[in-house]
């Protein structure tokens, strides 16, 4: 009997911030459909940072699915989990669907100036990597108290409001926007 396998695709992004610390991912994670893949991030003093997860399917603009280290958004499945435990994030997805194949980007206050990904595809049975591509990554700085209160309050330079969420997200005082082109193109 063949065994059906997912290949998760797996994208480290790092993004400017006061501190600096590279977060680390294994390059894909392959699982066969209804067990469990669970993909880990790890960087220097990230047990004193939030994480937050990212999932990207192909042609598709990237979907928060876990925030504040094991908070999920409304809408997205109970099967995808965070965990944390001292300098390692973990996405744990049960239960693997189909659908569930896509790259997944791990994020966290403390990281570099440069955006590093690193995506696998599997083709016949082959697991190639494509070539390290980055993104350009822009940092929000605001007050926690304004964080907590309203994030149209945290103001990403010359733009007048922020975007809503789940592209920004409060941790520690310090709001991170993922800046792809193509998403902003939409919003504004």
């Amino acid at each position: 009997m063949a065994w059906t396998h997912l290949l998760l695709p797996v994208l480290t992004l790092c993004t400017g911030s006061m501190a600096s610390s590279l977060l680390t991912q294994p390059p894909s994670v392959s699982v066969s459909l209804g067990q469990t893949a669970t993909i880990s991030c790890s960087g220097e003093s990230l047990s004193k940072y939030y994480a937050q997860w990212f999932q990207q399917k192909a042609g598709q603009a990237p979907v928060l699915v876990i925030y504040k280290d094991t908070e999920r958004p409304s809408g997205i499945p109970d099967r995808f989990s965070g965990s944390s435990s001292g300098n390692t994030h973990t996405l744990t997805i049960s239960r693997a669907q189909a659908e569930d194949k896509a790259d997944y980007y791990c994020e966290s206050a403390v990281s570099t100036d440069t955006a590093h990904s690193d995506t696998v595809t599997q083709v016949d049975g082959e697991v190639r990597h494509k070539p390290t591509n980055p993104f350009p990554v822009s940092v929000i700085f605001c007050s926690p108290r304004a964080c907590a209160q309203s994030l149209s309050r945290c103001v990403p330079g010359p733009i007048s409001q922020a975007p809503s969420p789940p592209l920004l997200t409060p941790w520690m005082g310090v709001l991170h926007k993922v800046y792809w082109p193509m998403i902003w193109t939409h919003l504004l």
